[in-house]
């Protein structure tokens, strides 16, 4: 069976996605400068690959629910550049620089043409660098998954040893970093073997299949972990529905402009709508008759990612977040381009379509400009303070407890720290930690340890520093004890008990200390709003 026939893209076509890419790298390289210290996800990934060994991060991943394949990547990559905040930095940089060429090298498997939508859909959304460069699977897991899709069309236009390894390579690669990449794998695999059945090649389908199947199997080592996780994510569950997925989704389209929110599905409909019509003989609107694969494949790939992309999350319960759906986006981003570019050549649509790239990268690049400079968090420089500023014998409470796995990272100074509430550890997530803690019967036993140590240093007339979100109190009067896990009111929600919890110890400050006063910590931009925190200090006695 022969390639798709090549065909040459026009040299202005060419031209504008090679300087749409140069300004693309550019967002990436300041992505890398300003996005400053790891914020709680990215260092959680740090410390995985800082110890890694696949026991471990395979043991870790009921807290993680990320593979192994990202932490042991870093863990090499530390032996060349290190593993300062800056090095990783580089990392996600390059992963995202890399996931622009995937764009490239799937339009030249796939239709011998160059990207120009998926430019400037993803290349100019803020939210796709910002997350996609995180020193997490988010931007590794596209990568692969893009990857997947013109390395796979390969296989099935003309398999041979190698093209079949680095396919199962890629696959497996995928799954390797993002769990939910299943999905889209599947939705990738089910278009190529329509294709492969279509054409009457069961040997190419049986291909496809036995590369999904081998992705698959490859995550039989994390059966265990994650059955276990099931027993502590109820603790961040929330209500979801596809209604609510697909409201953060516009959310997340319209990142870099208000545009996108109605481009974005504007295309995918359109994409689809081209797909359905593309599978008639003889069709007026596609270049030639091979184009009836590409379609059947795209449109099956395209319509079937999105709906495991939302399926996946709505049995999940997760909260809506921009960094879940990056997968999907990415897929699509890749498969707009070669669904439109198998449109009849006319030329006045060539012109409308460069155009409307032109304007969505023109009116997103501004916006995106601002969120690559955003830090993404502030302890880094909190903790700073604090060691320049806390003696051995103050204390330092972080608020609330996931908060204790970046200070952890950073803080270095002499005085004692610890969460709320008090755990052991705060390498990664350890939410069962905070189920043990929700199910005691004395709820006032959680908090006992911290309002001991905080009436002891304040009774010295040392300094307690308080590290969070500034909820405590205006007055001195706690709040009333919750009833053990599970709540009457709210379930297995951990939301009600940490702030409980750190109201309880903040009215206790509020009682005891004979000053307060909140310590400026100042930035060089703006910061995640995830992980933007104050710093107090309340004084003790002779303060």
């Amino acid at each position: 069976m022969n390639d798709t026939p090549a065909r040459a893209s026009k040299p202005f076509e060419t031209w504008a996605a090679i300087g749409l890419t140069a300004v693309i790298i550019c967002l990436h390289v300041v992505r890398a400068a300003k996005g400053g210290g790891l914020w709680r996800d990215e260092a959680a990934t740090a410390h995985l690959a800082d110890a890694f060994s696949v026991k471990y991060v395979i043991s870790n991943a009921q807290f993680e629910v990320f593979p192994l394949l990202l932490p042991a990547a870093l863990h090499a990559y530390g032996w060349i550049a290190g593993a300062s905040d800056l090095a990783l930095r580089m990392f996600g940089m390059l992963v995202g620089i890399a996931i622009i060429g995937a764009l490239w090298l799937n339009m030249a498997f796939v239709r011998r043409g160059v990207p120009l939508l998926g430019l400037a859909l993803l290349g100019f959304n803020g939210d796709f660098i910002q997350w996609g460069d995180a020193i997490r699977g988010y931007g590794p897991g596209i990568l692969f998954i893009v990857l997947t899709v013109g390395l796979m069309w390969r296989v099935v236009e003309r398999p041979s040893g190698w093209r079949i390894g680095v396919a199962l390579l890629c696959a497996i690669g995928s799954v390797q970093t993002l769990f939910g990449n299943a999905f889209l794998l599947l939705a990738v695999g089910c278009g190529l073997a329509a294709v492969a059945l279509r054409r009457g090649r069961k040997r190419e389908a049986g291909i496809v299949v036995l590369i999904g199947l081998a992705a698959a199997l490859s995550l039989l080592i994390y059966w265990e972990p994650l059955h276990n996780v099931r027993q502590w994510d109820l603790l961040n569950r929330t209500p979801t529905s596809v209604a609510g997925h697909l409201e953060f989704l516009d959310r997340t389209l319209s990142g870099s402009g208000e545009w996108g929110g109605t481009v974005w599905p504007g295309l995918f409909l359109a994409a689809l709508l081209v797909a359905v019509a593309g599978q008639f003989k003889r069709n007026p609107i596609i270049r030639a008759e091979a184009d009836r694969d590409v379609l059947l494949f795209s449109g099956v790939a395209l319509a079937g990612g999105l709906a495991g992309t939302l399926w996946f999350l709505e049995t999940s319960g997760y909260a809506g977040a921009p960094w879940y759906l990056l997968g999907c986006l990415g897929l699509a981003g890749t498969l707009l381009d070669v669904i439109f570019d198998t449109l009849r050549p006319h030329a006045w649509a060539r012109k409308i379509r460069l155009a409307l790239v032109l304007l969505m990268a023109g009116v997103s690049v501004l916006p995106t400009w601002q969120q690559v400079q955003i830090r993404q968090t502030n302890l880094d420089l909190v903790a700073a303070r604090l060691g320049q500023a806390a003696v051995k014998e103050d204390l330092v409470v972080v608020d609330p407890f996931y908060l204790g796995i970046s200070f952890g990272r950073y803080y270095h100074g002499p005085a004692p720290w610890l969460t709320l509430p008090p755990i052991p550890a705060h390498e990664v997530y350890r939410i069962d930690l905070i189920k043990s803690a929700m199910v005691q019967a004395d709820q006032d036993q959680v908090t006992k340890p911290v309002r001991d140590r905080i009436t002891a240093t304040l009774g010295s007339g040392h300094r307690v520093w308080w590290v969070g979100w500034g909820w405590y109190p205006v007055t001195s009067e706690a709040p009333p004890t919750l009833a053990p896990a599970p709540n009457p009111d709210t379930g297995w929600s951990c939301a009600p008990y940490l702030q409980t919890w750190s109201q309880q110890v903040a009215a206790l400050l509020l009682a005891r200390a004979k000053s307060t006063e909140d310590v400026p910590v100042q930035a060089d931009g703006p910061v995640n709003w995830l992980e933007n925190v104050s710093l107090t200090v309340f004084g003790g006695v002779g303060q």
